[in-house]
């Protein structure tokens, strides 16, 4: 089992949009759950998606089709436009 965490520094003040652009593709996308977590300290307008897994080549294969989902396009591409940078850590879940 794996874990999965996307991290993205959003710009100032736009974690409301972020989050609410998030719940819209987690209605549309009915993959692995989900959880979506923001700070409470560290740098700020941090937003954190967390994904479980069972292996890399699953979580592979779910990223390709959720990212060739043509409805979920133009929702990517508004928080893409929400955010500075981002980065993403997997670890082995024991």
């Amino acid at each position: 089992m794996i874990v999965i965490r996307n991290t993205f520094q959003l710009k100032f003040g736009k974690a409301k949009e972020a989050k609410a652009i998030i719940q819209q593709i987690r209605e549309k996308e009915k993959g692995s759950p989900m959880r979506v977590l923001t700070d409470v300290t560290g740098p700020f307008f941090t937003l954190v998606l967390e994904f479980e897994e069972e292996s890399l080549s699953t979580w592979e294969e779910r990223q390709k089709n959720t990212l060739g989902m043509a409805e979920l396009r133009p929702l990517f591409e508004k928080l893409y436009e929400l955010t500075l940078s981002g980065h993403r850590e997997i670890y082995n879940l024991i």
